[in-house]
Formats: C-alpha cells, structure tokens, sequence
C-alpha cells in the first residue's frame, strides 16, 4: 500500500540490504505536471545514494526516469542529487540562474566563519584531529 513520505508524496517504498552510490544522469518525463513542467525532458546529473526503489502510489506521477523522482500535486521528491548544482535547472524553475554556484557559495561561508571557529576543537571533537 502506498504510504506518505515527510514531502507529501505518496510513494510505495522497498528498502534493501546493498547501499546504492553512484554517479548518474536521468531525465525529467516529458510530461511533467503543474509547477514542475519547466523542467520537463531535461537532464538532471547527480548521484543517488540510498536503500531499496521507490514506485507510484495514491497519484504520484513519476518525474524522473528510473523511479528516481515524484511529482505530486506541488510537491516533487527527487533521490538524484544535484538539481541545485546546476544553474540551468534552478533558473528554469524560479526565472534566473544564482550568481554564483553551490561550491563558490559554501567557500564563501566557509571563509567568512572559519576565522571565528577554535578548528582544533573542531576537528577533535569530529575525530578528525591531526
């Protein structure tokens, strides 16, 4: 039976005891429903990194080949990573591309906080000390 995931999709889900992780492409169906149709037959590329398969159920439609993403009404769940990666697909969902991208972004962060950070602590405390 299908059941509600925390994003409001009602999805059939099948977990498993192999861990997935890999680096892929995929496409967003062709016919792709409401607010999502900006991104309709484009490419997304990511990687995926789960447990088990997800499947329809109770009217989510499926937004990425593969079994890969949902849309359902104006919710869309996607297991690819990366959509907000690549400025082509944010700007074709909210009208502009970002200025700058995910990486410059977090380097931007790291760098404005890092000064204010006891990073020995840091790294002790995560196991990571050197």
């Amino acid at each position: 039976a299908p059941w509600l995931t925390p994003e409001g999709i009602p999805v059939k889900a099948s977990f498993g005891p192999e861990k997935l992780v890999r680096r892929t492409r995929a496409c967003f169906s062709a016919s792709l429903p409401g607010p999502w149709q900006a991104l309709a037959g484009r490419e997304l590329e990511g990687y995926e990194i789960r447990h088990g398969q997800t499947g329809a159920g109770g009217g989510a439609e499926e937004a990425v080949e593969g079994g890969r993403g949902w849309a359902y009404g104006r919710v869309l769940g996607i297991s690819l990573h990366g959509l907000f990666e690549q400025p082509e697909l944010v700007a074709a969902l909210v009208g502009t591309a970002p200025p700058r991208s995910l990486d410059e972004a977090l380097d931007d962060l790291t760098d404005a906080v890092a000064p204010a950070l006891d990073l020995e602590l840091v790294e002790r405390l995560a196991g990571v000390a050197r």
